[in-house]
This record gives C-alpha cells, sequence and structure tokens, in this order.
C-alpha cells in the first residue's frame, strides 16, 4: 500500500477499532462475519460516503473491496480517481 493510503489505513483502522473495541491489523479478514456484521458494515459504509465524499453502491460490497482495511482503501483511492 503506497504512502498515500496511510491517513485513509489510520481512519478506518480507528472507526473500526471504536466499533468492535479492538484495534486490527490492516489485513485482517472483515467479512468472515466475526467483525463486520451488516448493521457495522452499513455504519462503515455511512463513515466512508460522509469522510470521503463518495457514494458506495450494493455492488461494491464484496471480498474484493471490503475483505480488509487495505482493500476499503485501495476501494476508496480508485473510486476517487473515477469519480
Amino acid at each position: 500500500m503506497s504512502s498515500k493510503h496511510m491517513p485513509q489505513v489510520e481512519e478506518i483502522t480507528n472507526f473500526i477499532a471504536e466499533q468492535v473495541g479492538k484495534r486490527l491489523d490492516p489485513e485482517h479478514p472483515l467479512l468472515d462475519g466475526s467483525i463486520l456484521d451488516s448493521i457495522l458494515l452499513v455504519e462503515l459504509i455511512v463513515f466512508i460516503e460522509e469522510t470521503y465524499q463518495m457514494e458506495v453502491s450494493s455492488e461494491h460490497l464484496d471480498e474484493y473491496n471490503f475483505g480488509n482495511i487495505l482493500k476499503i482503501c485501495r476501494f476508496i483511492s480508485q473510486k476517487q480517481i473515477h469519480d
């Protein structure tokens, strides 16, 4: 992950840590059911949309884009470039 993603990694990591009560490694799986339940996933989407001024559609909610914090940051960067 490039250094330009580091603020995003920190922001997403901090948000998730506040919600789940522990700090996760940026490569820790999020969609296996142990971290992101449906409510937390919606809260994370709202956080991303508000923080990064973007829209996240349901077609983006998959392992490729939301599998871990690093993948989320890559998704945000790619979306910002293409929007």
